[in-house]
């Protein structure tokens, strides 16, 4: 079943009413911020302020992880629930301590980025990365939205002391979006999270789409499909492609 804004906050009074979850995690209005922030519904009081709408776009499976040992039903768009679902394969959350609630949701198919690839030239390509990476302020928002990025300890912070902040330059700007990039290879599902977070319009979206895309074009790997997939960068066989390497495509 595919809930709405009402049946949404029927099911979420349910639950908590059967005790059968400790909170339900969804958004409710908020006119500080202009939009629906996440919200924490442990009574049935709180389950009559639970909304969905349009303005709805924040991934709240980045939540999940903060809960562990909480059983929670968490509203979740599709590409929400793709990530709840890898988070189940990583073995990150427990299964038995989520319950998916799936809204309905418009979800638009992206254009294909191999197919852009295919139509630009090296120059082309690399301009479009250099005026994203150049409204970066590396303020991390998309790394905090990101339910996938989860370790405790980014890479990019361990240089890093509340004195002596990571530079601002291309350099290091470029560094941090390209591998993150590379981490988030067979476990990005495209949410928009990342993108939807950023206050200066950073979408570097396109670039994880790319490479979801020649995981599945290459390895028939999609990811948030199954919660017993193994991630296409922790499995290997010698029948695997090895496009791009010496100079070979076998």
């Amino acid at each position: 079943m595919k809930y709405r804004e009402p049946e949404l906050r029927q099911k979420a009074v349910e639950l908590l009413e059967a005790g059968q979850v400790d909170i339900v995690l969804g958004l409710k209005e908020n006119e500080d911020v202009g939009h629906p922030t996440p919200f924490f519904a442990r009574t049935v009081k709180d389950a009559e302020q639970l909304v969905w709408n349009e303005h709805c776009y924040i991934n709240l499976a980045v939540y999940l992880n903060d809960l562990k040992g909480k059983k929670t039903a968490i509203a979740a768009k599709p590409g929400d629930k793709r990530s709840i679902i890898n988070l189940l394969a990583e073995k990150q959350i427990k299964e038995d301590e989520v319950l998916i609630l799936e809204m309905e949701w418009e979800e638009e198919a992206p254009s294909s980025v191999t197919e852009w690839m295919n139509e630009t030239d090296t120059q082309e390509r690399f301009e479009r990365f250099q005026r994203e990476i150049d409204k970066c302020t590396l303020c991390f928002a998309c790394r905090q939205a990101c339910p996938n990025c989860y370790c405790e300890s980014c890479y990019l912070d361990r240089k890093a002391t509340p004195w002596n902040l990571n530079d601002l330059d291309r350099a290091t700007k470029t560094t941090y979006h390209l591998t993150r990039a590379m981490h988030l290879a067979g476990r990005c599902t495209n949410c928009g999270g990342c993108r939807d977070a950023c206050d200066f319009g950073v979408d570097l979206l396109y670039l994880m789409q790319g490479v979801s895309e020649f995981l599945d074009d290459n390895y028939d790997f999609r990811a948030g499909e199954s919660v017993d997939a193994v991630s296409a960068m922790n499995s290997y066989g010698p029948e695997d492609t090895e496009i791009g390497f010496l100079g070979g495509d076998n």
